[in-house]
């Protein structure tokens, strides 16, 4: 269970649950009678709790919430419902991510990269995807014939623009479970931690990969 549980919260958040050390996870009984469905959410609603459970009462070195564990889960919980939406339109949410700042101006495979935080391994592969399904392609730069850009397609543009509309509707959907005085100071605190704190990535001997996530069907 330990290993599929880190599975289904993605690697970034799976990692934290582990530093975390959640003592016996899941701490619930094999019941048949919960079935798969049911297991999984008691597992979900346990974790859940031990990440959250220090909001209650005054703030404090002590109590106040594991910002690494809040920021992993509900990227993952995002990113997974943009995946399983845009499935539809058989893209992915780095293909997506790609299209649209292609769609910017005439950029490099490696400046798109940079834009886009996919490593030159995966950018290509992607690039590869993107042209065999003849919604980009790669371009003579007009600017320096020595440089190719990535151009999109009408067809491209067209996906994009579906693409767009998923994106706002998620957004819009998940921002209305923020009280309205709040969703703005939300969204200008991410932004400024991005723009900030978090605009790089560290070093490490390890580096964290950032898997793209699975739709399960």
């Amino acid at each position: 269970m330990g290993r599929d549980l880190v599975d289904e919260v993605g690697e970034h958040a799976g990692e934290q649950l582990r530093m975390l050390e959640v003592p016996q996870v899941p701490r619930i009984r094999d019941d048949e009678t919960l079935g798969q469905a049911g297991t999984e959410q008691l597992v979900r609603l346990e974790i859940f709790s031990y990440g959250t459970s220090r909001y209650a009462g005054p703030m404090s070195a002590e109590t106040r919430p594991d910002l690494m564990f809040l920021m992993s889960w509900a990227s993952h919980a995002l990113v997974t419902e943009h995946a399983a939406a845009l499935s539809e339109l058989g893209i992915t949410p780095r293909a997506y991510c790609v299209l649209v700042k292609a769609m910017s101006g005439e950029l490099t495979q490696t400046q798109l990269g940079d834009l886009c935080g996919i490593d030159k391994t995966t950018m290509v592969v992607t690039l590869d995807e993107l042209e065999k399904a003849g919604l980009a392609e790669r371009r003579p730069s007009a600017t320096d014939r020595r440089a190719r850009v990535v151009a999109v397609t009408k067809a491209g543009e067209r996906v994009v623009a579906k693409a767009n509309a998923i994106a706002a509707r998620i957004q819009d959907d998940v921002l209305a479970a923020v009280p309205d005085q709040e969703r703005e100071i939300f969204l200008r605190v991410l932004a400024t931690l991005v723009q900030g704190r978090l605009s790089t990535f560290a070093q490490c001997e390890r580096p964290v990969r950032r898997r793209e996530p699975r739709v399960r069907q």
